[in-house]
């Protein structure tokens, strides 16, 4: 095998490195940097610029050989893996409940075989809050990238064979490709775009087209001095510019990507005055360290969350900062470098053993920690929670009427039984064991037009419903024509019809009725007409019309929540927060139903006072069983304790139920 040539080396994208890192560690250290999640995808452009000129220079050369450029990632990328991988197992054994454990075991099966996007793509969007509890959620990237790097010279090396300028051509073509694809999936699909490798390739390729250029920088060193500054301000205005809610990657990823290879290209030949202030001394050793410190400040956060619960103050963030970047000097110095430098393994035999050996560890403790169901006591209590897609036994939503010959009903199936329709999403659907219950005690029969992400009102649709090709208005249309009801009862999450959506996550923004996206603004206007129009259609027949404001948003996953606080010895209500603080949130919210409403016969009910202890308390468990399912939906016992909000409607439709 030829020995390996480093390339010539850049200081100042070292420096691009900590330009990358600062915003991702402060980002999630909710230190500011609302957008500082694109630093990793300047990363990719790092990436595929380096890797690409290291396989061109090889094949160039006659060096490259398939398997030295697999061990030389091996070589770099594995041992501070590993070490990080090793004490999230052992941390996470000690300190996460089994349900988190669990879901860390099947990181760690999923890393060393590459799938670790693949995982999170099914299971969460990156910025939900149960990626929270994700200790290994931050090794999606680097599983992006080792499978680029598992592809690439497949692609590359054949192709440069016959010259560059048929790699060239292939690599634009999988740039726009990628790119199109990108642009369709970060609306249509949009955790994919984010998490799996077809709409991340043309951030990596575009590394890989510079390296393919024939030349370095620009003729002029003035057009270098722009576009390097130029390159810089497009790479951190996103940082500050972009959110959460900023749909991505898409056509907003553009702007980090082709700063980060502007400003490589325009300082490839002398460096430009933003190139020597990234080659300075402190840039250069926090891009040295990048990688360590990248993989150590996740699991960090992740665990101290745990010992307090929601977003880190400013002193615990910054002692986690501080914290990883200890962590990531050590494992730079005695781990990462002694074995890229081949001190350490310095034949290629041993050490592949060892990689091999430590990812068949990995996945055994992984396998073990999924299989114990995160080393579950079957003694102990469980949280066990009935799906909310599945409320009450034989429930099927709205999309599935076709199929199932129409609505789901819920309790009574008397025949000749008064009639209530449940109109709502899914937390609509959350709240049919209590419905279903009272309509079997006071003869009620409850239909269900109910599907997630669908707002009950005439004339708008949710974005989701709309790109998913869907329209459940005519079929709510026809049931009202064809059914009396005595009473409508509107339900839904209400705040997340007028809120923008986040990247990796649905969009759940009102559109207008034939699909059309509209602007935020434009959605509220959409909510208050649509709803008077709605609330005037269902009442011009005669029908009662009840509207439920939404339960409370709670700020942590109320399951695992709770079970952090038994795991702690603590109050199961310990990290819940005042009802001051939910009516502030909804506040908004709320007076445009009123305000809307006020000249109706509609009545307006809350369920808020219901989970509200006489602390003030909002609560998260009563009895010992949570109300919640996740953040917002109820459980089938939380649904229950709305039981005194329903039974004057039951008792108003029927008349007071029998006696036993």
């Amino acid at each position: 095998m030829a020995i390996e040539r480093p390339l010539p080396y850049r200081p100042e994208i070292d420096g691009l490195r900590a330009v990358a890192i600062l915003p991702v560690l402060l980002f999630h250290a909710g230190l500011g940097c609302p957008g500082g999640y694109v630093g990793v995808d300047v990363f990719f452009v790092i990436s595929g610029y380096l890797i690409g000129s290291l396989i061109l220079r090889e094949c160039e050369t006659g060096e490259f050989r398939f398997a030295g450029f697999w061990v030389r990632r091996i070589r770099r990328l594995f041992p501070a893996l590993a070490v990080t991988l090793a004490a999230t197992a052992v941390a996470g054994s000690f300190l996460l409940i089994p349900t988190h454990l669990e879901q860390t075991g099947a990181a760690l099966i999923a890393q060393p075989l590459l799938v670790a996007n693949v995982l999170f793509w099914s299971q969460s969007g990156y910025f939900e809050t149960a990626s929270d509890y994700q200790p290994l959620l931050h090794t999606w990237s680097l599983a992006v990238e080792e499978q680029f790097y598992l592809f690439l010279p497949l692609v590359l090396v054949p192709l440069l064979k016959r010259g560059r300028r048929p790699a060239v051509i292939v690599t634009w073509l999988f740039i726009a490709a990628s790119f199109a694809w990108s642009l369709h999936a970060s609306m249509r699909f949009p955790s994919a775009a984010f998490f799996l490798l077809p709409s991340r390739i043309w951030e990596l390729d575009l590394g890989l087209a510079l390296a393919l250029l024939p030349r370095a920088g620009f003729r002029d060193p003035r057009t270098n001095e722009l576009a390097s500054l130029a390159g810089l301000a497009a790479i951190l205005a996103p940082v500050f510019v972009y959110d959460a809610g900023t749909p991505f990657p898409g056509v907003a990823a553009l702007a980090p990507c082709l700063g980060s290879a502007l400003l490589i290209f325009a300082n490839a030949g002398s460096l430009t005055t933003s190139g020597r202030a990234l080659a300075s001394p402190l840039p250069v050793w926090i891009g040295k360290i990048s990688y360590p410190l990248y993989l150590w400040h996740w699991p960090i956060l992740v665990f101290a969350r745990y010992s307090w619960p929601g977003n880190p103050s400013p002193s615990l963030a910054l002692a986690v900062l501080a914290a990883s970047f200890l962590l990531a000097w050590a494992t730079s110095r005695w781990i990462e470098r002694p074995v890229r430098e081949q001190r350490v393994f310095a034949k290629t035999r041993p050490l592949v053993l060892a990689s091999v050996a430590c990812s068949i560890l990995f996945v055994a403790v992984g396998a073990i920690q999924e299989a114990t169901h995160g080393f579950r006591d079957p003694a102990a209590a469980p949280i066990g929670l009935a799906s909310v897609q599945n409320p009450v036994a034989g429930f099927h939503a709205m999309r599935a009427w076709d199929r199932k010959g129409g609505p789901f009903i819920a309790g009574s199936q008397e025949a000749g039984a008064k009639r209530l329709l449940l109109w709502g999403d899914s937390h609509a659907m959350a709240t049919l064991p209590v419905l279903d219950e009272l309509g079997r005690e006071f003869g009620v029969a409850v239909y269900a037009a109910c599907e997630p992400g669908n707002a009950p009102l005439l004339g708008t649709r949710s974005a989701r419903i709309a790109l998913d090709g869907k329209d459940f208005e005519p079929a709510v249309r026809d049931l009202l024509a064809a059914t009396d009801f005595d009473a409508v009862l509107l339900l839904a999450r209400w705040p997340v019809y007028l809120e923008k959506h986040s990247a990796a996550s649905r969009n759940y923004l009102l559109t207008d009725g034939e699909g059309k996206s509209v602007p935020q603004a434009e959605a509220t206007r959409l909510l208050v007409d649509r709803l008077g129009e709605t609330v005037r259609f269902l009442e011009s027949s005669g029908t009662r019309v009840l509207l439920m404001r939404a339960v409370a948003h709670q700020p942590l996953s109320v399951p695992e929540t709770i079970a952090q606080a038994r795991s702690r010895g603590l109050d199961e209500n310990a990290f819940a927060i005042p009802l001051t603080e939910h009516e502030e949130t909804d506040a908004a919210v709320n007076l445009l139903l009123d305000k809307t409403l006020a000249g109706t016969r509609t009545t307006i009910l809350d369920p808020r006072p219901f989970f509200t202890d006489a602390e003030g308390r909002y609560l998260m468990s009563r009895t010992g069983e949570a109300l919640y399912t996740d953040r917002s939906h109820l459980s089938p016992y939380g649904s229950r304790e709305l039981r005194e909000l329903f039974e004057p409607l039951f008792e108003e439709i029927k008349g007071p139920k029998a006696a036993p």
